[in-house]
């Protein structure tokens, strides 16, 4: 929520997502983490690599690694949401999204190893065939427009290059080497590796007990992002062009740039630029030029 007064006179905040929807992320951007704990490390397309924050922005080429006892939820601009379990590794190969053509974006990942929760966003509503996880031998491609909710599973140890899949809610389907397609349903589990190839999916009952437990933390596609570790935080500059200045709780202020973290009581003024920000639950608010946004509010906005 933002604060009571916070638009003045020549404020011009668009929360409408259609509005917001005109100004494009830049192709080299994917989304950002909205909530980490324990020891995971982002490694850059560059190679460097540091402890995951709320707030870190996430590229495409990003190599997200969670340790024992961690896990981290990332959220991108067209809703969809990746929660990385403990021990796993995840490759963001591919986002490229383009709201005013979401139909002709792209999410390409790799699950390397580990576990993985999914749940879709904006550019499967508008194509299906745009996302591709490749985990163990196996592509999995979403099938159904309406939101879609699954954990994978993938065990790359010793080169066994194995996997596994239960779907919460939606149609998806698996291609392995051997051209077989696995289509799983709502409450549906598979598993498959290189001498195990099954042509159809059975019950989620079926499913290994932690699978079953992780599916039950999803059964709404409408999942609410995790909270922010800090309280203070509330979300992130998502794209910024010309001259745009934040100005700090304590007073600072400095330009805006990509990744900037937003906090509570921070203000906005756009001068001759414009500004789009991104929030946790998927709101976008583009501020256009000579705007001011006063003292935004509480972290949950």
């Amino acid at each position: 929520m933002l604060a009571p007064g916070v638009f003045g006179p020549v404020a011009s905040a668009q929360t409408d997502v259609a509005r917001a929807e005109q100004k494009v992320v830049a192709p080299s951007r994917a989304g950002f983490v909205n909530s980490v704990n324990g020891p995971v490390t982002i490694r850059k397309p560059n190679g460097t690599q540091a402890a995951a924050k709320v707030g870190d922005l996430i590229e495409r080429g990003t190599i997200v690694s969670s340790g024992g006892n961690a896990e981290i939820v990332l959220l991108f601009p067209d809703g969809q949401h990746l929660t990385v379990n403990p021990d796993s590794v995840l490759r963001i190969d591919e986002y490229l999204y383009d709201p005013r053509n979401p139909a002709g974006s792209r999410v390409v990942l790799g699950l390397v190893e580990g576990i993985m929760r999914v749940v879709t966003g904006a550019i499967i509503a508008a194509n299906p065939d745009a996302m591709r996880i490749t985990a163990g031998d196996g592509v999995i491609s979403v099938r159904s427009r309406d939101a879609t909710s699954f954990v994978v599973d993938s065990d790359s140890k010793a080169g066994r290059e194995t996997g596994s899949v239960a779907v919460i809610v939606g149609d998806i389907s698996i291609l392995r080497p051997n051209k077989t397609v696995i289509r799983l349903g709502t409450d549906q589990f598979t598993r498959w590796q290189p001498q195990l190839s099954p042509t159809q999916a059975v019950p989620l009952a079926a499913a290994p007990a932690y699978m079953q437990a992780m599916a039950s933390v999803l059964q709404s596609p409408a999942v609410q992002p995790a909270a922010p570790q800090s309280s203070a935080t509330v979300g992130i500059v998502n794209s910024v062009t010309g001259d745009v200045v934040i100005r700090n709780p304590d007073g600072s202020q400095s330009t805006a740039k990509v990744g900037d973290v937003i906090t509570r009581g921070t203000s906005i003024g756009t001068g001759t630029g414009e500004a789009v920000l991104l929030f946790p639950d998927g709101q976008h608010v583009t501020l256009n030029a000579d705007s001011t946004l006063r003292k935004i509010g509480r972290a949950h906005v």
